[in-house]
């Protein structure tokens, strides 16, 4: 029953998220990744088997809602996940630096594969996507606000591991 629990929060997190980016959220030239940003978060505290399973689910969730084209976020963000989580499979990612510049790096590869994914789609792409400060911005944003969520998981499962070792 703890699982469907925890499975029913991660899906009104990520609609949560998806909601925000949609409506409220815009900063200058980019708009953060919110969806990503779980994701990030999740993998880099729960391994990357987690880190795939919720890139896959918040992606699914995201293309259902977006227009464009079915399935591209998920399969983005399934490979985003599960490739933070093996950074936190293996280096241990418990520093909040580490986390931070997996995720940016992480971040920019999504932004690029998913420009270049749109434009071979033959969904309109700007030339500007690539050259500006279109990669760069949303990529820096999406890592600041995956911090948080790291942060806070790491935080709840340390004090998890630390009443199971009493």
């Amino acid at each position: 029953m703890r699982r469907f629990g925890g499975l029913i929060g991660v899906i009104l997190l990520i609609s949560v998220a998806i909601a925000a980016e949609s409506t409220i959220l815009s900063m200058g030239r980019g708009t953060p990744d919110l969806v990503l940003a779980v994701v990030l978060g999740f993998a880099l505290t729960r391994g990357s088997l987690t880190g795939a399973i919720i890139g896959f689910t918040g992606g699914i969730m995201q293309d259902l809602y977006v227009d464009g084209v079915i399935g591209l976020a998920a399969i983005l963000k399934t490979i985003a996940g599960f490739s933070v989580g093996l950074i936190g499979d293996h280096v241990r990612a418990e520093k909040w630096q580490l986390a931070f510049i997996s995720s940016f790096g992480v971040a920019i590869s999504y932004q690029l594969v998913y420009g270049a994914s749109l434009f071979i789609f033959g969904l309109s792409v700007s030339s500007e996507l690539f050259f500006s400060g279109m990669v760069w911005q949303p990529a820096l944003l999406t890592a600041l606000f995956a911090m948080p969520v790291f942060l806070l998981l790491r935080r709840r499962s340390g004090a998890q591991m630390n009443s199971v070792m009493r």
